[in-house]
């Protein structure tokens, strides 16, 4: 993943924030649902910022078209990711909790017998299996993946 890309989601109140990525040759045109939650002093390292009713843009420079696909391509990796988890955890249905801490995503679920957990494990996560109680170690990305989840229950 590109680390400008990472460091400019987080600036902009994390990927569930963002509606929609764009750009032209030198700006980074991003509709966001809340211009609250951007940090400004955090994005302007990248460039001058402009605020919107709609979001921001950040003038980057040539680089900008790149970015935006960058940022494109991790808000999907992400939705893939967490669409794979619910399948693997039996369905949305299934899901009762989720919560995260800093690197693992804690989910409770209503019936462990419907958990088919090797897709999880297949994409190099560990899990920590107690009846209908599990501990997923994603990483970093826990809390995002843990709001995409909770945004579909």
């Amino acid at each position: 993943m590109n680390t400008i890309s990472e460091q400019i989601i987080t600036a902009l109140g994390t990927e569930l924030n963002i509606v929609d990525a764009d750009s032209c040759l030198t700006r980074l045109r991003m509709t966001l649902n809340d211009n609250s939650k951007i940090n400004k002093k955090a994005l302007q390292s990248f460039g001058t910022v402009i605020e919107t009713p709609a979001g921001v843009q950040v003038i980057l420079g040539a680089g900008a078209p790149e970015v935006c696909k960058n940022i494109k391509q991790t808000l999907a990796q992400r939705s893939l990711i967490t669409e794979q988890i619910c399948t693997a955890l039996g369905g949305v249905q299934n899901i009762k909790d989720a919560d995260a801490c800093l690197t693992r995503l804690r989910i409770t679920v209503e019936d462990a017998d419907k958990l088919d957990l090797t897709p999880i494990k297949d994409m190099g996560f560990n899990i920590l299996e107690n009846d209908n109680r599990l501990q997923i170690i994603l990483g970093k990305h826990a809390g995002d993946i843990k709001n995409n989840i909770q945004k579909l229950l």
